[in-house]
């Protein structure tokens, strides 16, 4: 069980397999557009949404659950309600809301043709099911459209350990569908949050007013007021006035020239009255590149969410996937040359990740599932995660490998992505967290780009942050070194520049991964490994079939003496020295500190053309020859290590026998 936060609800969550999902700080409002999708049981997850400030909701579909919203006010209504429909007292309420109501949490073995009903006939409140939301501790609503009648104030948890039986609520929904026999098409207000079609304000109520000019005879107001209603959804959220819609769609309905004037007032009064209780999300709520392209189509005006100074002190730490490696949130780049391992490396993070287990020293965190997209040579990446299969014994694990070439300079990877992993989540049944892209400049090439020219690498680049905005997870690419390995990663230095980790991979027998370049994390030598052969089976012709991945055994490598500096790099290190005797503190001294003192001994010419670059080549080549190590802005100078002697680089081949592969 996981630590109980909220008096114990999340345990509650946790034991009955709930499925939440992250509400807006303040707010009632989900976050994110097709925010159906993202709800998750995974324990692990709820804390972070809470650390960060956010509200929870819960799901009743996906958790088959079906929630009786009981108003301030009218717990005896229903009361009687429940004791004629059920013979049945009314169950314990599970949930305390600010304004004085209550929600009970009935579970539902099939919820299949049920619709969330307003109770108007009754007047209690909310019958909910299906995509809808229910507000949960230790939510805090703050009212922030200060909408009259709503109070604000906590979430409170009544600890109610029972859920109860939803059967005996479906004389409900039997009542109901009785009721709409008679009166026709229900008039229910949309609970899915999000803006008709896509549009905004002003696009929505232009359509609707076309929309109103389009109705035929039979059903004109029943068709104006879910007219209204949509229109309504805009006055909720602040994006219209009352006046303004209201006084549009009654020209609208006297130009269609229908007579009933009184009626049709009243169907728009009923329909923007019913839309407000449902606000559309704002353009603020869903900011991002792709809305705000939307939003100027529609001449909306966006404004950007800031952090003031204060509040940037409570700001969320890093969440990692290993403590120290991977974080959410996050790019990484992990290049070496051709047949440096660097696919194995990361297909052992990923099944480490998806498993949940330790990561050669490194802490889980956040165990997650790995979306892989081979952009080359999926047959081998399947081989791979086969051999971790049968080595380890693992079954189950949350993986996918995607054997398509997404061509990333094009706008539309970004829905692409975001769609195949939601999917993948979907069918996981818990987040995915870490997204691999193999090989990353492949797709820049695909869309006709060159992994050299810093457009192409930043046009690719943002559609990645794009994909951030709508997925909480680490991108992780994998590239090559150029034939002069020590200037890293081969391409522009603008792929360089963007990543938040980048890790070279070196070495023979033995690999060594190196952070070369790191964001509150050390930069230095992060691993060492070897390789292992696992045989698979045999094909048709009886030849035997292989995968070449991580040997479980700790790799102890040879200490090389270390690569023989150049005149600059050595001068570089004299000066570092210097600086950290004279000024240092804790054997470290600042980067700035360091880069004053390379311009003043002449390391960096005056007439240096690009000085900043020639920083960083002194600084990246001693890095990648062990001689410093930096973090948080200090650099440090790394001592020579003594030899040691190679033991376990390569265990037996594993025979496993023969497969169907």
């Amino acid at each position: 069980m996981m630590t109980t936060i909220s008096s114990g609800f999340l345990d509650f969550a946790e034991h009955n397999q709930l499925a939440l999902h992250e509400v807006h700080k303040g707010d009632k409002n989900p976050i994110g557009d097709e925010w159906q999708n993202r709800h998750t049981s995974d324990p692990t997850v709820w804390p972070v949404w809470i650390a960060s400030g956010n509200n929870i909701g819960l799901h009743p579909g996906a958790s088959r659950l079906a929630v009786m919203d009981i108003e301030a006010g009218k717990q005896e209504i229903a009361k009687a309600w429940f004791q004629e429909l059920t013979g049945f007292a009314l169950p314990a309420a599970h949930v305390a809301t600010p304004s004085g109501g209550t929600h009970i949490w009935f579970r539902l073995n099939d919820a299949t043709g049920l619709k969330s009903l307003r109770m108007k006939e009754t007047g209690w409140g909310d019958l909910l099911v299906g995509n809808a939301n229910a507000m949960c501790p230790p939510s805090i609503f703050t009212n922030p459209k200060k909408q009259p009648g709503k109070k604000a104030g906590p979430y409170e948890w009544l600890g109610n350990e029972m859920l109860c039986d939803g059967d005996i609520l479906r004389p409900a929904w039997r009542k109901r569908d009785e009721h709409l026999e008679r009166v026709g098409t229900a008039r229910e207000a949309p609970r899915d949050f999000r803006p008709a079609e896509g549009l905004h304000a002003d696009r929505v109520l232009k359509q609707a007013c076309a929309d109103i000019l389009k109705l035929e005879l039979g059903g004109v107001n029943n068709g104006i007021f879910d007219i209204a209603l949509r229109v309504g959804r805009y006055v909720g959220n602040g994006e219209l006035g009352y006046d303004v819609a209201h006084d549009e769609l009654k020209a609208a309905c006297e130009d269609a020239g229908w007579d009933d004037s009184a009626n049709n007032l009243k169907a728009i009064h009923n329909g923007l009255k019913d839309g407000i209780k449902y606000p559309a999300m704002t353009v603020d709520d869903m900011f991002g590149a792709a809305v705000a392209e939307i939003a100027a189509k529609a001449g909306a005006t966006l404004s950007t969410p800031f952090t003031l100074f204060d509040d940037c002190a409570t700001s969320a730490p890093k969440v990692w996937l290993h403590k120290g490696v991977m974080a959410l949130g996050e790019n990484s780049t992990w290049f070496g040359e051709p047949g440096s391992l660097k696919s194995a490396l990361i297909t052992d993070i990923a099944v480490h990740a998806a498993a949940g287990i330790d990561w050669r020293g490194h802490r889980i965190k956040t165990c997650c599932g790995v979306v892989y997209f081979a952009f080359e040579r999926s047959g081998q990446a399947k081989r791979r995660l086969a051999a971790y299969k049968m080595r380890d014994d693992l079954h189950g694990l949350p993986i996918a490998v995607v054997p398509k070439l997404v061509d990333l300079l094009n706008p539309q990877c970004v829905d692409l992505i975001v769609s195949i992993v939601e999917r993948a989540a979907k069918a996981f049944g818990v987040p995915v967290g870490l997204i691999v892209l193999d090989t990353y400049n492949k797709g820049i090439a695909a869309g006709g780009g060159d992994e050299n020219a810093a457009k192409d690498q930043n046009q690719a680049a943002a559609h990645l942050r794009l994909i951030h905005e709508r997925l909480n997870v680490h991108i992780a690419g994998i590239g090559h070194t150029g034939k002069d390995t020590t200037r890293g990663e081969r391409g522009s230095n603008a792929r360089e520049g963007d990543v938040d980790l980048a890790v070279q991979i070196t070495g023979d027998a033995v690999k060594t991964a190196t952070v070369t370049k790191a964001n509150d994390q050390e930069e230095g030598e992060l691993v060492s490994f070897a390789g292992q052969v696992v045989h698979l089976g045999r094909d048709e012709d009886g030849d035997p079939v292989t995968a070449f991945i991580l040997s479980k055994t700790p790799a102890v490598k040879e200490a090389k003496a270390r690569k023989k500096l150049t005149d600059r790099e050595t001068n570089a290190m004299r000066a570092l020295e210097n600086v950290i005797r004279e000024n240092g503190s804790g054997g470290r001294a600042s980067a700035d500190a360091w880069r004053e003192r390379l311009h003043r001994e002449g390391v960096i010419k005056d007439d240096d053309a690009n000085p900043r670059a020639t920083y960083s080549r002194i600084h990246d080549g001693l890095a990648r020859k062990g001689c410093i190590h930096a973090l948080d802005g200090m650099i440090a100078v790394r001592p020579a290590r003594a030899l040691t002697p190679l033991v376990n680089l390569f265990p037996p081949p594993t025979e496993l026998g023969p497969v169907a592969v």
